[in-house]
């Protein structure tokens, strides 16, 4: 056996034992799981507490989590490359005010409307999970919600593209948001429905942020085994563009010459440097042959795919509709665009009231 093996083994029975310890531990002072179903859930917070309670444990903490007990804290999944959450159930009130605020616009509207919905994490990167964890099956509810819109807006496939590339890094790797590559592919299921032809990636230049990046998850679950995750820009390449990019948020606009302002990311948010981040409105327009324009109703997920749709638009608009106000609401022409895209999370959709402001306009 080789010295690699054997150090191997020993830290691995180490890990063992002091999961049993502080099992042990708990009992001794009167700790005891609910019930059979408990105990892993239970052990696991046994471990936990005693990581917590010493400092030098910390260091080892990220091998000594993934060793004993379930890989989840606050319904999030640990792996030994992702933090994925899993997401609950809808909220089926306010599932049905997203799905009719997006029928009654497009029954009163003359306008070629779209609706994509974008799986979270979780259920592109089920794989990285046991089979035994019960995830909420997202590829269902969008079928379902997607059969609602049947003869008034066409629908968009994401979910096949993105998980035909699990293995790439599509999302990213302490957030539920997918990232820039995740994005292109999320674009290519878009460009088919919207009358495209998407352009293929090597026509876009890439560049990788110096910055580190940790998401929401990463602080919630406090984990420091994850690695951080990588920003990347991607640029069209083939043909000069110029854009001007404006964004309103909190009354306040502010415009830029260019899609990514870098300067924003020595600010203390790195992916705002994504275009400038997300805002109640932004408007984005583009020096290039083509004249049509979207109108894109959405949530944070429309950052990662907007790079490549640019390059087919002369004006883009995106609106958050659960936060824009009804003045910015009133200054929204429909007729002004080519086509009208309703585009959000799973999560989003099911769990906030995204767009039901869309059926008074």
């Amino acid at each position: 056996m080789s010295v690699k093996k054997i150090v191997s083994f020993i830290v691995s029975a180490a890990i063992v034992l002091f999961g049993f310890f502080c099992v042990l531990s708990g009992i001794s002072s009167g700790e005891h799981p609910a019930s059979l179903l408990d105990i892993p859930a239970w052990s696991s917070r046994l471990v936990q507490n005693r990581l917590s309670q010493n400092e030098d444990l910390t260091k080892i903490a990220p091998s000594l989590l993934l060793a004993f007990g379930p890989k989840e804290r606050d319904g999030i999944f640990i792996t030994d490359d992702y933090l994925l959450e899993n997401i609950s159930s809808p909220n089926e009130e306010i599932l049905k005010q997203n799905i009719e605020g997006i029928k009654k616009f497009a029954e009163k509207r003359n306008a070629h409307t779209a609706v994509v919905l974008i799986p979270t994490a979780c259920a592109i990167k089920q794989r990285e999970l046991p089979p035994s964890v019960r995830l909420f099956n997202q590829k269902e509810l969008i079928n379902q919600c997607y059969n609602q819109f049947s003869g008034l807006a066409s629908t968009v496939d994401a979910y096949s593209q993105l998980f035909a590339a699990e293995n790439q890094y599509t999302y990213y790797r302490t957030e539920s948001l997918p990232t820039g590559l995740g994005g292109y592919y999320i674009y290519t299921a878009l460009a088919s429905r919207l009358g495209m032809n998407p352009r293929s990636l090597d026509q876009f230049e890439m560049q990788n942020l110096p910055h580190d990046y940790y998401g929401s998850l990463y602080e919630r679950t406090n984990y420091k085994g994850v690695a951080p995750d990588l920003l990347t820009l991607y640029r069209f390449s083939r043909y000069s563009r110029q854009y001007k990019l404006s964004i309103t948020e909190n009354g306040e606009q502010k415009s830029y010459y260019t899609l990514f302002p870098t300067h924003l990311g020595e600010l203390g948010d790195p992916k705002s440097i994504i275009f400038g981040g997300f805002g109640e409105r932004t408007d984005i327009s583009v020096a290039s042959p083509y004249e049509d324009s979207i109108l894109i109703f959405a949530d944070e997920t429309a950052l990662s795919y907007l790079p490549f749709l640019v390059v087919h638009h002369g004006n883009i608009t995106i609106i958050d509709l659960a936060n824009c106000t009804p003045e910015q609401l009133k200054d929204i022409n429909v007729e002004n665009y080519t086509r009208v895209l309703f585009s959000y999370s799973v999560d989003n959709f099911i769990h906030k009231d995204v767009c039901s402001a869309a059926a008074k306009m």
